[in-house]
C-alpha cells in the first residue's frame, strides 16, 4: 500500500495550540524524570498511553492505521521522509526530520502534541515525563537492563524475548505492553501495513559511554546551534562514540532501532523528553539561543539551510503546521509560541 506524502498549509492565525494558551504561559507543565514520580503518577501515565492506544485513529484516509497511538507513530514515519524515484528515473529524497535542522525544534513540537492528545483526549492530569538515562550507566553506579523504566509494573516492561526458534526479532513479554500488536512497518518506499510484536534488544555497550554524563557534558558545551544539534547523533565525525540520541535508540534496540517505526514502543517519547531537556539547558547557557537555529534543511540534498521559519510538518489529525520559532521557546515567553513547558 503505498502512501501520499502530504503537506498541509494552514494560516498562522488559525493554527491549533498543543495547550490551551490564553496569553503567554504562565503555568507551564511541569516534566519530570520518571523515577521521582510517584508510584500512582507512573501508573497513571501508562495507563494514558493504552487510552490513546485503544482510541481509533483519525488518519485512516492517509495511512494504515488502527488506534490514535498510531495516528503519531504514522506521522513520524512519513515526515522522516521515504526516496522516491520519478518516472524519469530522478531520485527525490525530501528533507526528513533527523541529521538537519528542524530534528530538535520538530521533535520538540510533536512531543507537545503527543503530550496534549494524552491530555485532552485520555484524561491525563500531568506531564509528560522524561527519562534521565545518565542515571542508568556505570559512571553514576547505575544498570541500563536494571533501569527501573523497564519494570514490569511501574514501567515499560523488559527486554524482549525470542518467541520461537523459527522467530529472528524479540518480543517484549512482560508489563503493560507485552502481547501488544504493533500494526505498522517500514517498505522499500513507503509505509506498510505488517502486524507484529513490540521488539526490544537492549543493548548496554552502546549506551556506555554514549549515554554517560561525561558525554552529555561535552555536548552541552557545544556553542553553536547546528554543532550541538548534530552532536546528538555522533560526538565526532569519527562516530567511534554514539551521540546521545542514537546511543538512547541503539541502546533500546528492536522497535527503538527503526528510525523510522520507533515511536511504535512509547519509550521513544521518554527518550526524546530527556533529549528536549538536554536541549532546553543549552539553550538557557546563554543569552539569545532561544531562536537560534540553522544547519542544512536536508542532510543529503541542497535545499537550503534551516531558518526560523521552516515549517514544522505535521497533519491535521495530530496538529497544526508551525514556522520553526512557534515551537522553539519552550516556555512562550512571548506568548506567540504554540508550547507551555518547563523541566525540572
Amino acid at each position: 500500500m503505498h502512501v501520499r506524502r502530504i503537506t498541509i498549509i494552514a494560516s498562522v492565525g488559525t493554527l491549533a495550540r498543543p495547550q490551551e494558551i490564553a496569553s503567554g504561559c504562565t503555568k507551564p507543565l511541569i516534566r519530570k524524570e520518571w523515577r521521582t514520580l510517584s508510584r500512582e503518577a507512573r501508573l497513571d501515565y501508562i495507563s494514558a498511553i493504552q487510552c490513546l492506544q485503544k482510541l481509533p485513529a483519525r488518519g485512516t484516509n492517509d495511512f494504515p492505521v488502527i488506534s490514535r497511538f498510531d495516528d503519531f507513530v504514522a506521522t513520524h514515519i512519513n515526515q522522516t521522509g521515504f526516496v522516491y524515484t520519478l518516472p524519469n528515473n530522478v531520485t527525490v529524497q525530501p528533507p526528513g526530520i533527523h541529521e538537519n535542522g528542524v530534528f530538535l525544534p520538530w521533535h520538540r513540537y510533536f512531543l507537545a502534541l503527543y503530550e496534549h492528545a494524552l491530555r485532552s483526549e485520555c484524561g491525563y492530569t500531568g506531564a509528560q515525563p522524561y527519562w534521565d538515562w545518565t542515571l542508568d550507566t556505570p559512571s553514576m553506579n547505575g544498570s541500563f537492563v536494571n533501569s527501573p523504566i523497564f519494570d514490569p509494573i511501574t514501567g515499560f516492561g523488559g527486554n524482549g524475548t525470542i518467541p520461537d526458534a523459527n522467530s529472528t526479532f524479540s518480543c517484549v513479554s512482560d508489563g503493560p505492553f507485552a502481547n501488544r500488536t504493533l500494526p505498522l512497518s517500514r517498505g522499500i518506499d513507503h509505509m506498510i501495513s505488517q502486524p507484529h510484536c513490540l521488539r526490544r534488544n537492549l543493548a548496554p555497550f552502546a549506551t556506555d559511554p554514549g549515554l554517560s554524563l561525561q558525554n552529555v557534558n561535552r555536548l552541552l558545551n557545544h556553542t553553536k546551534y547546528w554543532d550541538f544539534s548534530i552532536g546528538m547523533d555522533n560526538v565526532d565525525e569519527t562516530a567511534e562514540v554514539l551521540g546521545v540520541h542514537l546511543a538512547g535508540h541503539g541502546g533500546v534496540g528492536g522497535e527503538m532501532g527503526d528510525m523510522y517505526t520507533s515511536p511504535q514502543d512509547p519509550l521513544f517519547y521518554m527518550h526524546h523528553a530527556n533529549l528536549d531537556r538536554l536541549w532546553w539547558i543549552w539553550q538557557r547557557k546563554k543569552d539569545g539561543r532561544v531562536f537560534e537555529i540553522g544547519g542544512p534543511r536536508s542532510p543529503r540534498s541542497d535545499m537550503g539551510n534551516t531558518t526560523l521559519e521552516t515549517v514544522l510538518e505535521m497533519y491535521p489529525f495530530v496538529g497544526a503546521n508551525v514556522p520553526a520559532w512557534r515551537a522553539m521557546d519552550l516556555e512562550n515567553s512571548d506568548g506567540r509560541g504554540v508550547l507551555c513547558n518547563t523541566y525540572e
